[in-house]
């Protein structure tokens, strides 16, 4: 079985990524000869992946740090990212991606495959000229582009969001512009992560509970006197939290 020996020496410390650590591997065409490779340079070896289907092994050896022995491995493996880890993982990625689609999420592609259509997932009043102009750039984020996004969140919020009613200053106005606006924010972002790990009927409870500060957000959001900046969105909830009536 091919097998390819991985090492990272980092500049600076464990876990601390930097631009000058160096990234290399050594390919073998056998495990033995990797084994005896690594035994000769009392290497300690991390972590191994087996893909049978790709013939491939792929040996891990624990990080250096701190530089220790990096003239000695830069001498030792050839500079780079493996191709063959590449391939390895790449197929666990798709692996993992069919089991996601298989269990509803959204998001179950490699980041440069997603396309507008497939943010769309479930939604369907909610894809306002906002949320289509938003989810048409490469970069989408806030709820649209979240990991733990579901085909049976987007269908709840927008049953529960068909049912509310939004009055400002006394006059009913377009809520789908500020649920959207709400959608592609960085507070749908967090808001999310703060849901990651509830069922679907925890989702339901806290997304019911939330609906008066998103919609006051998303209101705020679209406002041409916000400044972008979270001193900005302090300020104008304070001004706005009493004139805003939020009807469930």
């Amino acid at each position: 079985m091919k097998t390819t020996v991985i090492i990272s020496v980092y500049t600076i410390s464990r876990n601390s990524f930097t631009s000058s650590d160096f990234n290399g591997y050594r390919e073998f065409n056998s495990e033995k000869d990797a084994s005896i490779f690594i035994n000769e340079n009392k290497f300690a070896v991390n972590e191994t992946y087996i893909d049978n289907e790709l013939n491939l092994k792929l040996i891990y050896l624990t990080t250096l740090e701190f530089n220790r022995n990096r003239e000695n491995v830069k001498q030792l493996f050839v500079k780079g990212f493996s191709e063959d880890a590449r391939k390895y993982w790449d197929k666990q990625e798709d692996i993992k991606n069919a089991e996601k689609k298989e269990e509803g999420f959204v998001y179950c592609k490699k980041f440069d495959d997603m396309t507008p259509e497939d943010y769309k997932g479930a939604l369907q009043n909610v894809l306002t000229n906002i949320t289509l102009k938003y989810i048409s750039n490469k970069g989408v984020w806030g709820y649209l582009g979240h990991s733990f996004r579901q085909l049976e969140h987007d269908k709840y919020i927008e049953e529960v969001f068909n049912n509310v009613t939004v009055i400002i200053d006394g006059k009913e106005v377009n809520k789908w512009d500020i649920f959207s606006t709400w959608l592609t924010s960085s507070n749908a972002r967090h808001w999310m992560d703060s849901v990651e790990d509830t069922n679907i009927e925890q989702f339901k409870e806290k997304f019911n509970t939330y609906i008066p500060e998103l919609v006051l957000l998303g209101y705020i959001y679209n406002l041409d006197e916000h400044q972008g900046t979270y001193a900005s969105t302090i300020k104008l909830k304070e001004k706005y939290k009493n004139r805003i009536n939020v009807v469930v």
